[in-house]
């Protein structure tokens, strides 16, 4: 049997857990869990997920007998065979995939779903296994509420809490604005800054409108009681999310006013 800790002690503290306790920790849970076989573990562990999972449950029909593949054969196989042999059970399944990916990888106190999620088998994976946040972190929340997994949905939450204060840094420091902004990509230290190394193209390394989707999933899930207490990081002032921008811009070398919105699209670059 194998256990894990951390030192990590937050995204705003440093991660200096000594090791003693680190050890200490990992002891704890592995006599915690020798208590109990192995068949009783495996039995609590069905039971917690199950708990979520046969919340929802999607037919979507079969073809005739003659042409069903058996959802015995491997996933595989029944890929190489879709095109030829239609098989709606599997797009059933593909879609359960989906919801076990969510609720294996995003629990109350834990990380918020990222690229490779707990899955993860590289000490340095590609994109570093952070939140992409112009499109991958909302996807893994898209199905939050629509297939009953409000439960999974606190990370997310702690997350844009933590982007609150380490964006209002950002918008200051970037962009000389009060508000919050976050970016491209988001590492586990809640980093809301440009990304790119100085070298990555702008409407990416650049792109400063992750906040606004965050403000778009705390609308979806305003409604939600138990979330209330969250939406703290949205004051009434309106600053969550977004950088005040004054409408209007002096560049030094240009004795024009600009005036406009701010807009900026990867799909401009999309041809």
């Amino acid at each position: 049997m194998l256990t894990t800790a951390t030192g990590y002690r937050g995204f705003d503290q440093k991660p200096d857990t000594p090791q003693p306790q680190v050890n200490e920790r990992v002891s704890k849970q592995l006599d915690a869990a020798l208590v109990h076989s192995f068949p009783a573990l495996s039995q609590r562990h069905v039971a917690d997920y199950e708990k979520l999972f046969l919340r929802v449950s999607l037919k979507l029909g079969t073809s005739s007998a003659a042409s069903q593949p058996s959802a015995a054969q491997p996933t595989d196989q029944r890929l190489a065979n879709f095109a030829a042999v239609p098989d709606p059970s599997l797009l059933a399944l593909y879609f359960q995939y989906g919801r076990y990916l969510l609720i294996s990888s995003s629990r109350p106190g834990t990380q918020a779903a990222n690229l490779q999620g707990i899955w993860s088998y590289q000490v340095q994976p590609p994109w570093s296994s952070n939140w992409t946040a112009n499109i991958n972190v909302q996807m893994n929340y898209w199905l939050a509420e629509t297939c009953n997994l409000s439960d999974c949905t606190e990370p997310l939450f702690t997350l844009i809490e933590g982007l609150s204060h380490t964006g209002a840094r950002a918008a200051q420091e970037t962009y000389g604005l009060p508000g919050w902004v976050t970016h491209h990509n988001i590492d586990i230290w809640r980093a809301a800054n440009p990304v790119g190394m100085g070298v990555g193209s702008p409407t990416w390394a650049n792109w400063a409108m992750s906040g606004l989707r965050w403000s778009r999933l705390f609308g979806q899930f305003s409604a939600i009681p138990k979330w209330k207490s969250l939406f703290s990081v949205w004051p009434p002032g309106g600053s969550g999310g977004r950088l005040k921008f004054t409408g209007s811009a002096m560049l030094p070398s240009f004795p024009y006013r600009l005036t406009g919105r701010v807009s900026l699209s990867q799909a401009d670059c999309s041809r």
